[in-house]
């Protein structure tokens, strides 16, 4: 574990602004991929009314809402980490 962090901070140097980027990216795709899974299921659906269809579809939304609130919560930890971590170094 301690060699991965060794490597991540590594490559942190040596590439200012990557993280911020990514975190930056990780927001981006967990607001915009649900918007267009919406859009995408409500442009496919014709006027036939299959109630099934539509159950399956609101439970994988469901799911997928989750795993992308679980992956937000992750990203905040990570970030709070990383803050953590930084405000160390300035310290020393």
């Amino acid at each position: 574990m301690e060699m991965i962090l060794t490597a991540a901070a590594t490559l942190l140097m040596f590439m200012p602004g990557i993280l911020e980027l990514a975190v930056i990216t990780m927001i981006f795709a967990c607001l915009a991929v649900p918007v267009v899974v919406i859009i995408w299921l409500l442009t496919k659906r014709n006027g036939s009314g299959n109630t099934a269809a539509v159950a399956q579809d609101e439970q994988i939304l469901r799911e997928m809402n989750d795993g992308l609130q679980r992956m937000e919560q992750r990203i905040d930890a990570l970030e709070t980490l990383l803050g953590d971590e930084k405000a160390k170094g300035e310290q020393k």
